[in-house]
């Protein structure tokens, strides 16, 4: 006894074993065209996706280790900016700068296949952090922003050795931190 799907198959056989070869061609152009058309999109190629949760992402090689520099451009003018980034246990990176005048929470984190970034600056007494969503990002350079990009983007820029951070606050340059890598 044949199922549903080898019973179609040989009638398809028999169909096309009684047609000349130009048209056995455009029928079973039309079968193939048909079965892609109707394949359920969970079983279609699908582009690559983010790192998972549980591996660090190719930026978070490039950010961890001991970093050393100055923050050159802040509201209370230049001061000294050392951070060491590390992954965490529950595979976030995380580091933290005492600037003297504050201190700087960096939290990087995955969260349904997209970098985050959780903010804490405890200038003039904050203890809100901000929440930023990686917007866009190339080999050297990633692109966070606030739900509202016009309050808040954080550009990440690595060139060999040295990291460029540029905090946009309302629209305007507030904060630009150049950063070597200590080894």
């Amino acid at each position: 006894m044949l199922n549903g799907s080898e019973s179609h198959r040989r009638g398809v056989v028999k169909v096309l074993s009684k047609k000349n070869s130009s048209e056995q061609k455009w029928a079973l152009f039309f079968i193939f065209v048909t079965a892609f058309l109707i394949v359920p999109p969970s079983l279609k190629a699908r582009p690559p996706q983010a790192t998972s949760d549980n591996q660090p992402s190719d930026f978070f090689r490039l950010l961890t280790g001991e970093w050393k520099g100055m923050a050159v451009k802040t509201p209370v003018g230049s001061l000294e900016y050392n951070i060491d980034f590390a992954i965490t246990d529950d595979n976030q990176l995380y580091g933290v700068a005492d600037t003297g005048a504050s201190s700087h929470h960096w939290r990087f984190f995955q969260d349904e296949g997209k970098l985050q970034l959780k903010f804490l600056s405890t200038f003039r007494g904050n203890s809100t952090p901000v929440l930023l969503v990686q917007n866009k990002s190339d080999n050297n350079q990633f692109v966070f922003q606030h739900k509202n990009p016009k309050y808040l983007q954080v550009w990440i820029n690595f060139s060999n050795q040295l990291v460029t951070i540029k905090i946009i606050l309302r629209e305007q340059p507030h904060v630009r931190i150049e950063l070597t890598k200590n080894e």
